[in-house]
């Protein structure tokens, strides 16, 4: 029987505000034509299928409309998808009475109910309706959901407990599996962060930390056991294999961001062939690459040589990412006009590649001075524009890097409405220094207690009685008060003398 393994699609996404909505329609196709053409039985999606848990309506129907095509044209007795920790588990399992209908199993979640565990069982028949397989189909699990409590537990306590509970999770549902069907292969899914000693994850290889792996690093794959004959694995976005474990990493099938430029797969497991020591033989196939993805970085010169050698026959337009070396912040518009005008010249419509992302930086100087420009020959604030003055200090503060589109326009936005204009964010005329009456602190102040230890010191309003009569008031004229009352005006409440 045969297993194709995928994960982390997250549809969606964009890529530094650049939609990846073409990319992921081709691959979605693709992944039909190969289903078709590898005649696989079982289709595994462990976990990430959209990027948030309230995915677009675009991101929507690519997703239903794939699952329509695999019904309609392909021979798959099953598809699997379990929710990862960019997905909504009750958003995903909302449509799976109609979907279990299309021979697709849907676990979005899971709750602290060990009993509700057994939804994650799902067997796989033949044409005779006789068992040949079991897929346990384990989401992304918040820890909590496991009993998992880190409060006031050291590092290594954690990372103990974490072992254990999701440990107990699998054998238990390995157990639950092999009762009910005995004798057949088990495959499992999750979606959690696994390493072992001899694989140093990056922090590129995953968008969001889950499990607190910042603080254990990653699960060791013990945690599956020996009773599964392969673990497909979601969100890591690179594809390897977990030492000699069972359980492999397919990584994301389309690039998400610039650090994912490298060749993406799918994984095919066939329990039916197995190698010499009777594990499953797991085979990569490569995903087309419908988009180039360009990471540019150096001088001017350097960068336009790049630019003028990159291949021109994509599929969909090519995505750049440059990071330029200038010499003065002078130069900032002025390359960023240049590089435009030269995509544009250069390319064809059609070919012409989009610049998603432009950073620059200032050439580094000797250690002995500044990595912008030596102190000396820095000009003074009055030969400087506001803008100049924030785009050096912004260089200053991020390693030489020069701000961005973005960071200019939020800028100008702020310097405009706040620092150039006489009216507040209402439209309300905002009175300058000179116009802004300083407050009479004193006549702000009021005793919080009836009790004045000093009473000579606080002003009294014209024409207030005796001290004596104010502080002692005649019970048949006076109504009990908190607070003494003036005669003749107000008293503003303040801060206490």
């Amino acid at each position: 029987m045969k297993f194709l393994h995928t994960s982390d699609w997250h549809l969606g996404v964009t890529m530094q505000g650049a939609s990846c909505e073409e990319e992921h329609a081709l691959f979605l196709d693709w992944l039909v034509e190969t289903i078709i053409e590898e005649e696989v039985d079982v289709l595994l999606v462990a976990g990430d299928i959209f990027h948030r848990d309230q995915p677009p309506a675009k991101a929507l129907k690519l997703y239903y409309r794939f699952l329509a095509r695999c019904t309609e044209k392909t021979d798959l007795r099953q598809v699997v998808v379990v929710g990862g920790n960019h997905d909504s588990p009750t958003r995903l399992e909302a449509p799976s009475d109609i979907l279990a209908a299309q021979k697709v199993h849907v676990v979005g979640g899971l709750s602290v109910d060990e009993e509700s565990w057994k939804q994650c069982l799902c067997p796989i028949e033949n044409e005779s309706g006789e068992v040949e397989a079991v897929v346990v189909a384990v989401p992304y699990v918040q820890e909590a959901k496991l009993g998992v409590v880190t409060t006031s537990a050291s590092e290594s306590e954690i990372r103990d407990q974490y072992q254990e509970r999701f440990s107990h999770l699998y054998q238990s549902l390995a157990d639950e599996a092999q009762s009910r069907y005995p004798g057949v292969p088990l495959i499992a899914t999750g979606h959690l962060t696994c390493s072992t000693k001899n694989i140093a994850l990056k922090r590129a290889d995953y968008p969001e930390e889950i499990h607190q792996v910042g603080t254990i690093s990653g699960l060791p794959p013990s945690i599956f056991g020996d009773a599964y004959d392969y673990v497909a694995l979601g969100h890591i976005h690179r594809q390897f294999p977990l030492g000699d474990s069972r359980a492999w990493y397919a990584g994301t099938p389309v690039a998400t961001s610039q650090n994912e430029d490298s060749r993406r797969y799918v994984l095919i497991v066939d329990t039916d062939h197995r190698d010499d020591d009777g594990e499953v033989v797991v085979q990569k196939h490569e995903v087309p690459k419908w988009r180039g993805i360009f990471v540019f970085s150096g001088t001017r010169d350097s960068v336009t040589s790049e630019i003028m050698g990159m291949a021109r026959k994509w599929e969909l337009t090519p995505y750049l990412f440059l990071d330029v070396e200038l010499d003065t912040v002078e130069e900032l518009y002025e390359v960023r006009a240049y590089f435009d005008s030269l995509v544009e010249t250069t390319f064809q419509e059609g070919q012409r590649p989009r610049i998603i992302e432009r950073r620059e930086h200032l050439k580094q100087t000797p250690e002995d001075e500044s990595p912008q420009t030596a102190v000396e020959d820095l000009p003074s604030l009055d030969e400087m524009t506001p803008e100049e003055v924030f785009t050096r200090l912004f260089s200053e503060t991020h390693d030489g890097h020069l701000p961005n589109e973005k960071f200019l326009v939020a800028f100008r936005y702020i310097s405009e409405t706040r620092g150039n204009t006489s009216v507040d964010a209402e439209g309300a005329p905002l009175l300058s220094a000179d116009e802004v009456e300083e407050p009479n602190i004193e006549e702000a102040r009021l005793p919080l207690t009836e009790e004045v230890d000093e009473p000579e010191e606080v002003e009294e309003p014209e024409e207030v009685e005796e001290p004596e009569e104010v502080e002692k008031p005649q019970e048949e004229t006076v109504e009990p008060k908190k607070f003494p009352k003036a005669p003749d005006k107000p008293v503003v409440q303040g801060e206490l003398l």
